[in-house]
């Protein structure tokens, strides 16, 4: 039983704006131990939030190599994820706000417990245990409830081995993908910023482009879960998609084409996405289709944020038909637009490839956290 296995530590309570970048203690955050760290930590080498005032800490337990830190509290049920320390020797590290910090009473091979934990068939122990509507928790004494299962040590050896040899791939190609978004961000900021090429100039969208609003539809019997995402006709995928795609019997009020660009018009103001197939358009997004419609799409996607400065509203923030109409944007000639649509679409198939080859990464170290452990 885990409450056999394991000693629990003590943890702090300081909030994000506690932590610095830089200074003499690391602090684990219950937020990055959800988004940003895998299953295990590699203290030397990872990017960690410093404690500002040193002071504020009473009695900390600092960890070790081999202790676990486990995020107490979610949104939903990824609540339970955990990181393994490994590879603190000489590193003073605490474990903060919203988690719960243990160490293991047995010897398990360093990263082990980082993969196990965060398998499949032990976090599904937890899913009683959690407690909670709009923020998901679990207590340290349900968490003492579960088992840990574990084979020898040289067995521990040969899972942990894989799994790091996949990890270490699915990083290197996560990386990867990261970098050529981010030359994607340079790119278009050299393009559309410095008008590449010749004969650019300044039109607004209703100039160049249709725009067709979505609204709410017709009919009650349409099942919206969240409004402002679009209402998909049948299967219809989106290629950088705002949601997943659900199915809808009921006839649509609006409706656009596929090669049509999607443009949220609801908080997140300004999020773009590609409709591959015929949509139905729902409120809180709009259409639009241009002469080169890939062109314009690119020069969205390079605007995006600068919906903002227009977007009314304060929980709930929009913008009108009229703001998108009368938005304003710096356009070449024909040729031109021809010419970046074709290469930046180019450049977006390979980044989607990357991106293709990341997910099958991922799904292949998910079937292993699943098959290794049961």
């Amino acid at each position: 039983m885990f409450s056999d296995l394991f000693a629990y530590l003590s943890n702090n309570t300081l909030s994000r704006a506690e932590l610095s970048n830089s200074g003499k203690v690391r602090n684990i955050h219950y937020g990055d131990v959800l988004i940003k760290y895998g299953e295990v930590i590699d203290i030397e080498h990872t990017e960690i939030p410093y404690v500002a005032d040193v002071s504020r800490l009473r009695k900390p337990d600092y960890l070790s190599t081999g202790d676990v830190v486990i995020a107490d509290t979610a949104e939903d049920d990824t609540v339970g994820k955990a990181v393994e320390i490994i590879n603190n020797s000489s590193i003073a590290v605490v474990s903060g706000l919203h988690t719960i910090p243990c160490r293991p009473k047995e010897r398990f091979v360093p990263s082990y417990l980082g993969y196990y934990v965060n398998s499949a068939p032990f976090h599904t122990q937890l899913h009683p245990y959690m407690q909670g509507i709009k923020v998901t928790s679990i207590s340290k004494g349900n968490i003492g409830k579960t088992y840990i299962s574990s084979p020898d040590l040289e067995e521990q050896q040969k899972i942990t081995s894989l799994l790091n040899l996949l990890s270490s791939r699915i990083e290197k190609q996560r990386q990867l993908v990261e970098a050529l978004k981010s030359y994607k961000r340079g790119l278009l900021k050299h393009i559309f910023d410095d008008h590449y090429g010749s004969g650019w100039h300044e039109v607004s969208l209703g100039e160049i482009s249709q725009i067709t609003m979505g609204q709410s539809p017709d009919s009650a019997s349409y099942n919206i879960d969240q409004i402002g995402l679009p209402l998909v006709q049948g299967n219809a995928d989106i290629t950088d998609g705002i949601t997943t795609p659900q199915r809808y019997t009921s006839a649509p009020t609006k409706i656009c084409d596929a090669g049509s660009i999607i443009l949220s018009v609801r908080a997140p103001v300004g999020s773009v996405s590609w409709a591959n197939q015929r949509l139905c358009l729902g409120r809180g997004v709009c259409a639009i289709t241009a002469q080169n419609t890939k062109f314009l799409y690119q020069l969205l996607i390079h605007h995006q944020d600068d919906w903002k400065r227009i977007e009314q509203g304060g929980t709930f923030t929009a913008i009108s038909g009229d703001d998108i109409s009368s938005f304003k944007v710096s356009v070449p000639n024909k040729d031109t637009q021809s010419t970046i649509s074709f290469f930046l679409s180019k450049y977006d198939a390979m980044e989607q490839r990357e991106e293709n080859v990341l997910r099958v990464l991922q799904r292949q170290k998910a079937a292993l956290l699943q098959q290794l452990f049961i």
